[in-house]
């Protein structure tokens, strides 16, 4: 893991601990669970290899996901833009 990696982590194990209700401890833990089974396939498998399972449940090459710069986690093209609030053209048009 490398010390971005680290940081994603840390970040959601804060809001895990600082999280006021079970649900939101719940809801982060996943998370942290998910990006750090990410992180786990993209340290074990050669470059050209690499898939990674979007929350959708459906495996990508990991050049073709999208990266929050907040949590880590990776998204398919249609999970990114649920996540991130907006279409890419929404976000063009601006």
């Amino acid at each position: 893991m490398n010390r971005l990696d680290n940081e994603y982590i840390k970040r959601l194990e804060w809001k895990i601990v600082t999280s006021e209700t079970m649900e939101d401890k719940a809801e982060y833990a996943d998370k942290r669970n998910h990006v750090r089974k990410q992180i786990e396939v993209i340290a074990a498998v050669p470059k050209n290899w690499k898939t990674i399972q979007c929350v959708c449940g459906r495996n990508f090459v990991i050049e073709n996901t999208f990266r929050c710069l907040y949590c880590g986690e990776r998204f398919c093209e249609k999970c990114a833009e649920i996540h991130f609030g907006q279409t890419r053209e929404e976000y063009d048009a601006k």
